[in-house]
């Protein structure tokens, strides 16, 4: 046994990195993040780790006993090495999830906090609770109180008032940063549990990770089955017809662009951790498609990510989806749908 340590040391980028947990978990947690070491690929008896310190001699003893294996080492940034860890392991993890469940005086009030309370137990997260009022502004107000006092990572509503919404994912027009920009929120007009089926709608950015993470989270304890769906907008009438072919599928994972490569990243992922999918590509406007799927899927739960309301216009994102303004796809969703929906934000870096 040994570590393969060349003279200068490799860097590893973790940022679009799907961990493997079966073989993160050959190191136990203590191990792990004693030296910031997580095993990242395997190729016969030889296994890459990402190591914040691979100078450390009795680190890489320890970490090749333990897996039994030859070791190659790469250096790798150690919050990022943390951030992998915690979701491998998040018993481990310091601070546990913390949703906050916002009800108002209403026959289903009661309903409402029994599943933010199975969410909660799902995710062994912490649940806080608070009386709403009626009106938008002023629960958006007791949220930037409640938020910024304990740091809520998702945020459970009954209703799904389109003005609230707005509100809590537009930017503060102060220009400061506000807490609830890094809440996650969960819309249940009708709690659906047990959570058996999810679809999880992408579209081929970076934004996608924070709805993935959600994901990869709740299907992973509760044994649903996730849906991976995108959508293209066909080709222009006027177009030849070999020109408005669309790749399908199959041809579609085997591409470079953002949208093939982040498909290729999020079906890894769900690999990874044992997650029944099924990745679903359809030719269309993005609206449509997805109110269809929705129409005809009997999902438990919808997830998609978040684009801030109150974008610059110059800054208006381009491709498929920029004829929707954005924040608008979420802001749909919830127009079309009574199934819950989880629009997702990115977590503090």
């Amino acid at each position: 046994m040994g570590a393969s340590v060349p003279g200068k040391i490799q860097h590893l980028n973790l940022d679009n990195l799907a961990v493997n947990p079966r073989l993160a978990r050959r190191l136990t947690p203590a191990l792990a993040c004693r030296y910031h070491a997580l095993p990242v690929a395997e190729d016969g008896d030889l296994i890459t780790v990402v190591m914040a310190n691979p100078d450390d001699a009795a680190a890489l003893e320890a970490i090749s006993a333990a897996l039994g294996a030859k070791c190659c080492v790469v250096r790798g940034d150690p919050a990022a090495i943390d951030a992998l860890l915690a979701e491998v392991w998040p018993e481990e993890a310091p601070r546990s999830l913390r949703l906050l469940v916002c009800t108002q005086v209403s026959p289903m009030a009661d309903e409402l906090r029994d599943y933010a309370q199975a969410i909660g137990n799902l995710l062994s997260a912490h649940v806080g609770c608070f009386q709403a009022t009626d009106d938008a502004f002023a629960i958006v107000d007791t949220l930037d109180k409640e938020a910024g006092y304990v740091g809520h990572d998702l945020v459970v509503f009954a209703e799904s008032d389109q003005l609230l919404v707005e509100r809590l994912l537009s930017y503060p027009t102060d220009g400061k940063t506000s807490e609830r920009m890094l809440s996650s929120l969960l819309l249940a007009r009708q709690p659906r549990w047990p959570l058996r089926k999810i679809l999880l709608v992408i579209r081929g950015k970076e934004l996608d990770d924070s709805a993935v993470d959600w994901v990869v989270r709740l299907a992973g304890p509760s044994g649903a089955a996730v849906t991976v769906l995108t959508t293209v907008l066909p080709a222009p009438a006027t177009y030849s017809r070999e020109a408005r072919s669309q790749p399908g599928l199959n041809a579609l994972l085997t591409t470079n662009t953002a949208l093939g490569q982040q498909m290729r990243r999020v079906a890894q992922r769900l690999v990874n951790w044992e997650i029944e999918s099924t990745l679903r590509l359809c030719q269309g406007l993005p609206g449509q498609r997805i109110r269809r799927e929705i129409a005809e899927g009997d999902y438990d739960l919808i997830a998609v990510a978040a684009e801030p309301i109150g974008l610059n216009p110059r800054t208006k994102p381009q491709g498929q989806w920029s004829h929707q303004l954005p924040g608008e796809l979420a802001l749909s969703l919830l127009r079309w749908s009574n199934q819950p929906v989880l629009i997702a934000r990115r977590e503090a870096t």
